[in-house]
């Protein structure tokens, strides 16, 4: 099974700023009790106050339902496109993929391998991409146990 990596929804864009192999690893306790959602920035900058913009924590309370996406690798391949804009792959496109993109550049990324070479600008010549799938909204509750966030799948919020 290929790893997954958790995004909140509300924080999906071209660059996640949080990609977590358990949603639970994106929570921290201040210290006094409180419970924040934060992103990896502020985790990587070891920051102290995650009440101090919510752009980089979102305040929880145990109970709350948390709008999470995963993604799955599905692999890396190699297109080789020509001068004309046609393209060949060196393998069979995964059929659930739903996001391709050129490791590494964050801008270059599509929903379909066609877009990625027609409308990213890939120019002719071989490249290496990656074919990943995004899932559906999966609904999470956040809870605290012995001291430890963790996060159930739920129905929705109430």
């Amino acid at each position: 099974m290929a790893k997954r990596w958790w995004c909140p929804g509300d924080w999906l864009d071209e660059v996640c700023p949080v990609q977590v192999e358990d949603p639970a690893h994106a929570v921290i306790c201040d210290g006094e009790g409180r419970w924040f959602l934060v992103d990896d920035d502020f985790r990587d900058a070891g920051e102290t106050d995650p009440s101090a913009t919510e752009t980089q924590a979102m305040p929880l309370e145990p109970g709350d339902v948390v709008i999470w996406s995963y993604s799955e690798t599905r692999g890396e391949f190699t297109v080789t496109v020509d001068a004309d804009g046609s393209f060949t792959l060196d393998g069979v496109a995964p059929s659930d993929a739903t996001q391709w993109w050129v490791p590494g550049e964050h801008d270059v990324l599509a929903d379909t391998l066609g877009e990625l070479v027609r409308e990213r600008g890939l120019s002719a010549g071989v490249h290496l991409v990656e074919a990943r799938h995004w899932s559906n909204d999966v609904a999470l509750r956040f809870d605290v146990e012995d001291g430890a966030p963790w996060f159930t799948e739920c129905a929705g919020v109430n």
